[in-house]
């Protein structure tokens, strides 16, 4: 075909110029050099914003204030970014707030479609042997037909018992859990959407040779479960809610994924292919699928990007984005091709991708192209901070416009008065709750203009039948503040019951923080349970084997004072190995890990019960009982106390151990508490009721020794924590066994407190220099004990112990009186401070918020030992005087 004549435009300006000199003037010399700066007002605004979202934000104002002005349509406005894609969800969802019809042209990926999250999480169940995770992302994916509420009973149950793996999903579920009501029936419910995963998984489940075959396999899944059809609902879904682009999208999804698996088979249907690597395949292919949108109506904004996007008949333009890194787009790395291969290559008529030099001048190209489109305005914005919190310059295109136009300002129009921002009730909202929040906390200037336009604003929300509720409502939580609600003592009582029941625990929860325990205890608010093996489970296992291995003593005719190393040893092994089958489902033999912390139990227990072997031989004391439970003490009055008339708490516990000493008229008890964790005695946590455990387990096991030895005096000895660990202590490489063998007893010292009665000291460790391996007890030189020794005097004794009876009342009696305030503790400053919330599973439910006026924590005073007992001498006076008045 031949080349016509060229046809030259020579009108001056041209056509839609003629009534708008300054775009007549842009158009003529925009990228000519040199330049002619035009006299006069410029149809051009150059705004600032201080964000990308901010910018959007005045791009929608400004477009309806132009809309307004000049009574044109929105078909008559277009935006162009200098990169859609970091402005497009913005706009979006920007211009649904400011009631702008909006089409974005572009196209969308198909990565997030609920069809391809099905398909991938279908193939990561079987390339991932029915992991939780790759599980449940298939049950959620919204085409695998369960249900949220039946999704979520399989969830919880598959959490507490550790399904996983493809045969435990085949075979039928029949363990219970603790939140089973009607166990047979959950079972049963539960079996049935077991069956359903796995009827739904059975073309996928068979062994494929080639990639032809899978393919097949999963075609054979696809049409198996009806997707065609759920994803043809889901399209007349849309359409009735009038949602195009979420219709077009769903109309082509199917048609898409199918061409797909119809290039795989043709590309290397009879190659050989595992699984996963099909599944790395058809990620690939889901990656690269961009599905078409078409505009919903004829009157909307067009938005788009400036290369892709083609205007006609604009009357206004609205340009996005014109930062570095946007205008000019960054450049590519220019490949492996060198400039001479490139003129080699051209010259023998290759098509070549554009030189950065050519991509330079084509985007110039664009920018003319785009910035000569309007007939009437042209608005240029940037941002000075990308929505990653970057820091943005403006393009070279902003100085160069300003050359031509000397008469154009930079406007920062986010920095006018915000009642001149509103433009609908809708965009308004944010504006008034920043108002009503500045003006709760006081930080408007009175009768000021800042004042008096919130009030303004204020007014025409409260007038409106339709926001009128809701500014009510914003208005009253804007002035919120918490103030303590207490329950009714009547509703209290019908929730708790007359006869509180619980540990020792619950009662130093309700010190740490009276709301925690209401929706601990009041309202069994719990976490979801799992399984799995944490710090806590070590202790609960620390007891158990414990209590067995006394049992298994007694049973080879052993005590703690003769058994032999080797036997000691031989029972601990018998006792975890039988612990262990019976714990948390097993979950100690689930998997390779599990099984190692058996070995480190049986280590460290070994160690444990040499190490007490060791202690009880220092000394003259005996156990008497080990696991003593308060179920079978009902008839004590220091785990039975009574608070106002018919209204009594019974506590729940155990002590871990209680050993005797007998003299002719005297019985010394000592009672100990295993822990897992470091824990030291503290008289200052015993006045703030955080610590009483020691003291109520005293006092049961003293008023058992007076009901057994009534014709004695008994006196607490010791209240003592022993750590169940295995201690890492520093030595020299000199040190012989012996020697680290001492630094290891030593790093077992039980801690807690110990009567300063000298014939008890020798009762418990009788052979001692300066300081004690057995009991928290340090001697200076001359024979007393030392500043660093934990010891009371018998008469201390009795003050904590009649302090801890004072507090459990004052407890139970709060909690009976419905005392529900969210007062959470905190001791201390900096790191070392002791806060109630830090480890708080219920942090995220209570909605405690330091910023809202109400909510403050209770600063407990970090107080010497002395003091605190000072203070719970005069707590008891007090009482003493308050029950004689």
């Amino acid at each position: 075909m031949a080349r016509g004549e060229d046809v030259i435009l020579t009108a001056d300006p041209v056509p839609r110029f003629r009534e708008n000199p300054s775009m007549a003037h842009l158009e003529k010399q925009l990228f000519r050099y040199p330049s002619r700066p035009y006299e006069g007002e410029a149809q051009i605004r150059i705004m600032e914003a201080s964000t990308q979202q901010e910018e959007v934000r005045q791009v929608c104002i400004a477009i309806r204030e132009y809309l307004r002005r000049t009574g044109n349509c929105y078909r008559d406005v277009a935006v162009i970014a200098g990169d859609l894609a970091a402005y497009a969800s913005f706009l979006e969802r920007t211009a649904a707030l400011y009631d702008i019809p909006i089409y974005l042209d572009q196209t969308r990926g198909i990565v997030l479609n609920p069809f391809i999250e099905y398909l991938k999480s279908a193939l990561q169940i079987v390339t991932r042997n029915f992991t939780y995770e790759s599980v449940f992302h298939y049950i959620r994916s919204g085409l695998a037909d369960f249900t949220p509420e039946e999704a979520d009973r399989l969830e919880n149950y598959v959490l507490a018992t550790g399904v996983r793996g493809k045969k435990r999903w085949q075979t039928i579920f029949v363990r219970k859990t603790p939140d089973m009501d009607n166990e047979l029936e959950a079972l049963e419910g539960l079996n049935e959407s077991r069956q359903k995963l796995v009827e739904q998984m059975e073309p996928l489940m068979q062994t494929f040779t080639d990639t032809r075959s899978l393919v097949m396999g999963l075609y054979g899944f696809i049409e198996k479960n009806e997707v065609q059809v759920k994803l043809k609902a889901y399209e007349e879904q849309f359409a009735a809610e009038g949602d195009a682009v979420k219709e077009r999208e769903y109309a082509q999804i199917y048609r898409l994924v199918m061409d797909l698996l119809d290039s795989i088979v043709e590309l290397i249907g009879d190659e050989p292919v595992k699984m996963e690597e099909f599944s790395q395949i058809l990620e690939a292919g889901f990656q690269e699928i961009q599905v078409g949108t078409i505009p919903q109506n004829v009157d909307r904004v067009v938005a788009g990007d400036m290369e892709r996007t083609r205007l006609k008949q604009v009357k206004a333009l609205f340009f996005l984005g014109i930062n570095d890194g946007y205008i000019p787009k960054s450049a590519g790395s220019g490949g492996i091709i060198s400039d001479m291969d490139r003129e080699f290559l051209a010259e023998s008529g290759m098509e070549l991708a554009p030189t950065p030099r050519q991509q330079m001048y084509i985007q110039k190209l664009y920018l003319y192209m785009n910035m000569t489109k309007p007939s009437d305005r042209l608005y240029l914005s940037y941002a000075r901070m990308s929505s990653e919190g970057r820091s943005m310059r403006p393009a070279y295109l902003i100085e160069m416009v300003r050359k031509l136009f000397p008469s154009i300002q930079v406007e920062k129009p986010e920095e006018l008065p915000g009642l001149m921002q509103v433009q609908t009730l809708e965009d308004g909202r944010d504006s008034l709750v920043q108002g009503l929040r500045k003006f709760a906390d006081a930080r408007m200037e009175k009768d000021g203009e800042e004042e008096r336009d919130f009030r303004h604003l204020y007014q025409i929300y409260a007038a409106q039948e339709n926001t009128r509720e809701w500014a009510h409502e914003m208005e009253q939580k804007a002035f919120f503040s918490y103030r303590d609600r207490p329950l009714a003592r009547e509703a209290a009582l019908a929730l708790f019951g007359r006869t509180l029941l619980g540990s020792v625990s619950r009662l130093e929860q309700y010190a740490s923080c009276a709301y925690a325990h209401f929706l601990q205890y009041g309202l069994m608010l719990r976490e979801r349970d799992g399984y799995s093996f944490e710090d806590v489970d070590m202790g609960n296992i620390f007891h158990g084997v414990l209590e067995i291995f006394g049992e298994k003593l007694k049973e080879h005719g052993w005590t703690w004072f003769d058994f032999p190393r080797e036997e000691g040893e031989k029972l601990v092994e018998e006792a975890v190995e039988a612990y262990a089958v019976t714990y948390g489902e097993a979950v100690l033999f689930d998997n390779a890990r599990n099984q190692y912390v058996i070995t480190r139990i049986k280590r460290i227990l070994k160690r444990t019960v040499a190490t007490l072997q060791y202690q009880l031989k220092k000394g003259a004391f005996r156990p008497e009982q080990f696991e003593v439970s308060f179920s079978v003490l009902e008839d004590l009055e220091s785990v039975n106390i009574a608070l106002t008339g018919e209204e009594k708490l019974r506590l729940r516990g155990r002590i871990d151990r209680v050993d005797v000493c007998e003299e002719e008229d005297k019985v010394y008890v000592k009672v100990i508490d295993y822990k897992s964790g470091n824990r030291d005695f503290s008289l200052a946590a015993l006045y703030y009721g955080l610590q009483l455990q020691l003291v109520v387990y005293m006092n049961a096991a003293v008023e058992m020794e007076e009901n057994k030895y009534p014709d004695r005096k008994v006196v607490p000895a010791a209240m003592l924590y022993y750590r169940v660990h295995d201690p890492i202590v520093e030595g020299e490489e000199t040190e012989n066994e012996e020697q680290i063998q001492e630094k290891i007893l030593a790093g077992l010292r039980m801690t807690g407190v110990v009567n300063a009665d000298e014939n008890i000291v020798a009762s418990l460790d009788g052979a001692f220099g300066t300081k004690s391996d057995v009991i928290p007890v340090e001697r200076k030189k001359d024979g007393s004990f030392s500043a660093r020794s934990s010891i009371l005097q018998e008469n201390d004794f009795r003050v904590i112990s009649d302090y801890v009876n004072l507090k459990i009342r004052e407890i139970g009696t709060g909690i009976l009186n419905g005392n529900i305030e969210l007062n959470p503790y905190i001791q201390g400053n900096g790191q070392s401070a002791k806060d109630a919330c830090t480890y708080c599973p219920y942090s995220r439910v209570c909605g405690f918020d330091r910023k809202i006026p109400g909510f403050r924590k209770r600063e407990l005073e970090v107080i010497p030992e002395e003091e605190a007992l000072h203070k719970m001498e005069e707590a008891l006076n007090s009482s003493r005087e308050g029950g004689r008045s």
